[in-house]
């Protein structure tokens, strides 16, 4: 499930100041009055009416795919500094808070910042979900070479997925809204259904990827699934939060990591990867950029000091996962579903 992107060139900074700023300026406005030399039309520019086309399908489902990314991680940020895996350094006192526990704060700067992208993200994957279907419905859906083409439309379903669990993980109440048309919380209680939501996308994936005979995009849906059915397991185990067994021992669950167990290698791994700056600085929250750039996060020392029960060495799991994230700077991986979590499904 690795996303790759063009890292964009760079873009300069425009500072207004001085003399030759003074003289641009004015050059620029003696431009303007010589027969609108900035009246032209970008070719690079794309409006919501491109999109009813179905030559739109490819960029519909990639877009999905960068914000979804994108969103993961911004959320990550304040996610792991709430847990005991990322600890506060800084000097801004909204991440204090929340390695603190102090998730009551509606006005916190960094949840409040990751959920803009959250919500941008879940919104983007259900948008390129519903027109893709709409082109599959109308055998549209072709590649470059005009043959019949329907991966597009199982990649949609997963990316779709995947924000629906991660708001379902993350979050206590969540809305739908539609753009800037608001919408009702669904409340406490109706979180469960985000994983309800997944799994149908899912279901849905995993036909189009067997029709298309696309092994590796199927086992990244199977894996997916496997994760959503383990954690709506969860979910319900902990809700009431007061329980006497908090084991989760779920057939579905166990019967689907099994099946991806049966299909996939040892070293399985469903890996996003935030590969540009458009992607991977997502407002203030990101991790990487916290830990890596900012600085006002780092992986918490005990969490890094864990060691191998035989060698006593650092673990090497776990080292290479806090390695992987240092060395990619605010390139974050992301590992959705893996071989690793299947057995512990």
């Amino acid at each position: 499930m690795t996303m790759r992107t063009t890292r964009p060139a760079p873009r300069a900074s425009h500072r207004w100041c001085g003399p030759r700023s003074l003289a641009i300026a004015v050059a620029g406005m003696a431009l303007m009055g010589c027969g609108g030399v900035l009246d032209v039309d970008n070719p690079n520019n794309l409006l919501e009416e491109n999109l009813a086309a179905a030559s739109s399908a490819r960029a519909l489902a990639a877009g999905a795919a960068a914000t979804v990314t994108r969103s993961l991680g911004a959320i990550y940020g304040p996610y792991s500094a709430v847990t005991d895996e990322v600890s506060w350094r800084g000097s801004r006192d909204a991440w204090l808070q929340l390695d603190l526990g102090n998730l009551a704060d509606p006005a916190n700067e960094f949840t409040d910042d990751a959920f803009r992208w959250v919500g941008e993200g879940r919104w983007m994957a259900d948008e390129a979900v519903r027109r893709l279907e709409g082109f599959d419905a109308a055998n549209q859906l072709l590649n470059a070479q005009g043959r019949p083409d329907r991966t597009p439309l199982a990649r949609a379903y997963l990316f779709a997925a995947v924000s629906y669990i991660t708001i379902a993980d993350m979050f206590d109440d969540f809305a739908l809204s539609d753009r800037r048309e608001g919408a009702p919380p669904v409340g406490e209680a109706g979180m469960v259904g985000f994983y309800d939501t997944a799994i149908g996308y899912l279901d849905k994936g995993r036909a189009v990827a067997q029709a298309a005979a696309a092994a590796g995009l199927e086992n990244e849906i199977l894996a997916t699934r496997a994760r959503a059915k383990y954690s709506k397991a969860l979910w319900s185990r902990l809700h009431p939060a007061v329980v006497a067994n908090g084991l989760v021992n779920d057939p579905a669950a166990t019967a689907e990591a099994t099946l991806v167990l049966s299909r996939v290698a040892p070293d399985f791994r469903a890996v996003i990867v935030l590969e540009n700056d458009d992607i991977a600085y997502a407002g203030e929250a990101s991790l990487a950029y916290n830990i890596n750039q900012r600085g006002e996060l780092r992986v918490a020392p005990a969490f890094a000091a864990i060691v191998d029960p035989i060698t006593n060495e650092a673990d090497p799991a776990v080292k290479r996962t806090i390695d992987t994230l240092t060395a990619n700077y605010v390139y974050q991986r992301v590992t959705i579903a893996s071989a690793r979590e299947m057995h512990l499904i």
